[in-house]
């Protein structure tokens, strides 16, 4: 199982134009965990229709989009002409009647299928930026994500930069649902006062006594 939604990182300047689009189907979105699938967006992030098909405009390669219509309200998905699109209620699915050519010889990275919402990894050494990559690493190593690394994927959710802020985020709220407990938990002996003296090693845990 899988974690997150990505936006692919875009190398090139934005263009746009509006309406050049057909229906290609009801109930159908862009294939998840497949290489003709190039993008998806996060869904914190809602994109209108227009939005969305921009998206796909600006990115090589892109001959179909979805979007979230009554499930994952505006998530948006780009695809290739070769992509099959996959069941699943409540998206619509578009053609392109028109597409860019214009683009420039850096290709973006098309990273967005190797992860999805649901999708789990763990975290060794505590959570922090650098054992999240890690963890995503090894995550990653048993998805389909051809040459991408945990970097890569990230980049492409956060072209702002601002990947380390939110894994921050994530790794501080998660401390949060972490169970705690006091010393005295294991023994009301160990109250503040015990555990001072602990410290300054004046306690029966301190010396070989028996």
């Amino acid at each position: 199982m899988r974690s997150n939604s990505i936006v692919l990182v875009f190398l090139s300047t934005v263009a746009s134009i509006q309406g050049n689009y057909v229906p290609a189907g009801n109930d159908v979105k862009c294939p998840h965990n497949s290489s003709t699938r190039l993008f998806r967006t996060r869904n914190s992030d809602p994109k209108t229709l227009e939005e969305c098909h921009e998206l796909c405009y600006n990115i090589e390669g892109c001959n179909y989009f979805s979007i979230g219509v009554s499930s994952f309200v505006g998530v948006c998905m780009g695809c290739t002409e070769e992509a099959t699109l996959s069941p699943h209620v409540g998206f619509e699915a578009y053609e392109l009647s028109a597409t860019r050519e214009d683009f420039p010889s850096a290709s973006p990275i098309a990273a967005s299928s190797c992860l999805e919402d649901g999708d789990t990894f763990l975290t060794t050494n505590g959570c922090d930026y650098e054992s999240f990559v890690q963890g995503l690493d090894e995550f990653l190593a048993t998805v389909d994500c051809g040459d991408h690394d945990a970097r890569d994927v990230l980049e492409s959710m956060f072209p702002d930069g601002s990947s380390d802020l939110l894994v921050n985020t994530i790794c501080a709220t998660a401390w949060d649902q972490v169970p705690t407990s006091t010393f005295k938990d294991v023994d009301d002996r160990f109250d503040d006062a015990f555990m001072e003296e602990y410290i300054n090693g004046d306690t029966f845990l301190n010396c070989e006594c028996i």
